[in-house]
């Protein structure tokens, strides 16, 4: 999952794209969930270059430190 939808919804919010990602991937929940092309979906969103950057910012170790982070919280009730 980090590598998926969450680690793409922290890397586009560092070029605000947040919003407009997050809202197709829920749109789209039932596709990409079922075969995992999280990728695929967030490619029809953005632009080429708008991919590119967060294609390189998805596996940055900060953002995978963020999504642990809130799953500990998410686990300890917070």
């Amino acid at each position: 999952m980090r590598i998926g939808e969450a680690g793409y919804a922290n890397a586009v919010a560092g070029i605000d794209q947040f919003d407009s990602v997050v809202l197709g991937l829920f749109a789209k929940q039932q596709y990409w969930s079922a075969n995992g092309k999280v990728d695929e979906v967030v490619a029809r969103i953005l632009k080429p270059a708008q991919l590119k950057q967060a294609r390189s910012m998805v596996n940055d170790p900060m953002i995978a430190s963020a999504i642990d982070g809130d799953i500990a919280l998410g686990r300890r009730g917070l």
